[in-house]
């Protein structure tokens, strides 16, 4: 199936669109009150793989929104007129591979996507896991792993809050028909804990965002078990539906983070060590810094999966995967077929959170290389750090991360070539901005 959409309809009305028509898409972002536009610019993603045996519907893939686009409309200088006006695109052609993510260095006002039947979900909360079983280094790594929760479902966030023992693991299973002891959703964004904070998680709040770090410890285990508890008083620890109706969770009123992403490329079999990694990492540091009384971090670690923008997936002959996206394949590595997304929550302004960020990307670049990944920036979160902030790194923001997209990695459509393109649908620079300019100059 096609769908055409205008770029300013929200996520949760698309999806919701699609279900009445039985239809649907695999891989969306959590985020259901942004635009199509706004996603398909960013290169917005879900959390899927293929869980092993699991042979994905022909015409929806495990990749980006992106990926799934046929076509677009923008509007773009005509040189014949020698005027902006509204041209339309299709998948094939190097606009249309540009114009699929562009990073907002253009405007679209209709896009025709890809989608695949409606496949409705069971998505269960799991809390009695420890970390050091969810994320357990390989060797050591069991069924109720993240990789092993992986192959059992292909769909998996882990959700792991500083000093608490437990994450809060999310997994998703295609289920045609309810299953037994699953209650059935009326519609999405079912975790209410995550919008309605009770009293005193708000009075932790308010201490530690006024700058009483050592409340850190007992806010963030305190959001632990105050997520652990709603979820369960709320009857949603196993929910089954339309698939949007447990794939969107995050809404205008949740809780606002400032937020570092990780994207590490890597093979599906070296994902638990990815993870392994990430997550010895990220706690190892934070307990070194609370031993010198230093809080940089206040919020969650969030961990999640998908697969890559396999061009094959928009059923269009000769179509490139978009070539501004992360999760465009290596020309050279293509054994690295699945992404882990990492992302680093904590409350804007943190003492010393810019440069335990710095630190922990640095860490990340170091260690992701082949042959066991290579790391990528995730555009819609933060990155480019330095002390002063995200994207204030002027060496990744001119050099490094726009290197990632060039050479032998990139193959047709490199860094370069999609900045031409961007040029030429827009020379006199109306869709642009002070940062922009800098990344794509």
């Amino acid at each position: 199936g096609l769908v055409r959409a205008g770029a300013g309809v929200t996520l949760e009305r698309l999806l919701g669109f699609l279900d009445e028509h039985g239809t649907g898409l695999t891989s969306v972002p959590a985020v259901g009150q942004i635009t199509l536009g706004g996603a398909l610019a960013i290169g917005g993603h879900g959390a899927a793989v293929p869980a092993v045996g699991e042979v994905g519907p022909a015409g929806d893939g495990y990749g980006s929104l992106s990926n799934q686009v046929v076509a677009v409309t923008a509007v773009a200088w005509e040189p014949s007129r020698a005027a902006y006006a509204l041209r339309r695109f299709g998948r094939a052609t190097p606009e249309g591979s540009v114009l699929a993510l562009h990073l907002g260095r253009a405007f679209l006002t209709e896009v025709v996507l890809r989608v695949g039947p409606a496949r409705p979900l069971r998505c269960e909360s799991i809390f009695d896991r420890p970390a050091s079983a969810v994320f357990a280094p390989p060797g050591r790594a069991g069924p109720d792993s993240f990789s092993g929760l992986l192959d059992r479902a292909g769909r998996v966030e882990s959700i792991w809050f500083p000093f608490a023992e437990r994450p809060w693991t999310k997994v998703w299973t295609v289920a045609p028909t309810k299953p037994a002891g699953s209650r059935q959703t009326t519609g999405p964004y079912n975790y209410a804990v995550t919008d309605r904070i009770p009293r005193v998680g708000a009075w932790l709040v308010d201490r530690v965002v006024a700058g009483d770090a050592p409340v850190t410890p007992l806010y963030t285990r305190a959001a632990a078990a105050v997520a652990e508890a709603g979820v369960v008083a709320l009857g949603a620890t196993d929910l089954w539906g339309p698939a949007h109706h447990t794939q969107l969770y995050i809404q205008a009123t949740t809780l606002r983070y400032a937020e570092m992403g990780l994207a590490v490329r890597t093979r599906r079999r070296d994902v638990q060590r990815v993870v392994h990694e990430l997550t010895a990492r990220w706690a190892g540091t934070i307990e070194a810094h609370h031993r010198r009384g230093r809080y940089p971090v206040n919020g969650p670690l969030e961990l999640r999966a998908s697969g890559l923008d396999l061009p094959d997936v928009a059923g269009v002959a000769g179509a490139d995967a978009p070539w501004l996206s992360a999760l465009r394949p290596h020309a050279d590595h293509p054994e690295l077929d699945t992404m882990v997304w990492a992302n680093v929550l904590t409350f804007p302004r943190t003492t010393g959170s810019h440069r335990y960020l710095t630190e922990l990307e640095g860490w990340a670049r170091r260690t992701f290389v082949p042959p066991l990944g290579r790391l990528r920036a995730e555009w819609s979160k933060g990155w480019a750090y330095t002390a002063r902030g995200p994207w204030t790194d002027d060496r990744a923001v001119t050099a490094s991360i726009p290197g990632d997209y060039r050479g032998p990695s990139a193959g047709r459509g490199d860094w370069d070539e999609a900045r031409g393109v961007l040029d030429r649908l827009d020379p006199h620079r109306v869709f642009t901005n002070p940062f922009l300019d800098r990344l794509l100059p």
